[in-house]
């Protein structure tokens, strides 16, 4: 099996144009995407994600707190980059029906992943989170300052910057960086690792998830690329 791995950002035009042109550089057998059923089906319609009060039963009350601040912040960018959130995924999903190349949905369940943070963080890690958010966006220099970060271009993050960010993530929410990243590595990893020996797979995932699928890949057998995000490593 030939696995490529793409590192994306979820609103930027240039991934958009990475994913068309890795597609027609690899020809892949298979376009294994960051997505489960649950949020293909909601970039599909193309309407305004909602969280009900409701699924407060289901995700638990900081999951559910989790999930509506991520969703309105994730708006938020796109609004101001003019780009739909997810547009990245999207493209290797049209794309895959266009070429009439196989689709796989490698993510785990969302409304797991919600459970699993619910579980987890504090709710002084759901303030904190929100907290850190909303100032990174405001004063995103001091931000950065603060937290020996890099600066982050949503269109195209260099490694450094992402390498730096997911850190600072591991470091300031352990909890919340194993359920929303580490876990989901190795949820992604062994559903690319469970398909055919003969596939040529491209993987697109946020870039935030390149190194720990590196990590978890490169000793296997299979041959692997990864790229994206200015990153191209062998």
């Amino acid at each position: 099996m030939d696995i490529h791995i793409l590192g994306t950002s979820h609103v930027s035009s240039v991934s958009v144009k990475n994913i068309e042109q890795a597609i027609q550089d690899i020809k892949p057998t298979v376009i294994a995407v960051e997505l489960d059923e649950q949020r293909l089906h909601t970039l599909l319609s193309q309407k305004k994600p909602r969280l009900p009060l409701s699924a407060i039963r289901t995700l638990g009350v900081k999951g559910f707190l989790f999930a509506a601040f991520a969703m309105t912040t994730q708006q938020f960018v796109g609004k101001m980059l003019r780009m739909q959130p997810g547009s990245d995924m999207l493209t290797g999903v049209r794309l895959a029906k266009k070429h009439n190349i196989k689709l796989a949905l490698i993510d785990q369940p969302i409304n797991k992943t919600l459970q699993q943070l619910s579980k987890r963080m504090s709710f002084g890690d759901v303030v904190r989170f929100c907290y850190d958010s909303i100032y990174s966006i405001i004063r995103p220099r001091r931000f950065a300052q603060k937290y020996n970060l890099k600066p982050l271009s949503v269109n195209q993050p260099s490694p450094e910057a992402v390498t730096a960010a997911i850190h600072y993530l591991e470091v300031r929410f352990p909890d919340i960086y194993d359920v929303l990243v580490h876990q989901r590595n190795l949820y992604m990893a062994q559903k690319v690792l469970s398909m055919k020996s003969e596939e040529t797979v491209l993987t697109i995932v946020g870039a935030g998830h390149v190194d720990g699928l590196h990590e978890m890949l490169h000793e296997t057998r299979y041959n692997y690329t990864v790229s994206g995000a200015d990153m191209d490593v062998a």
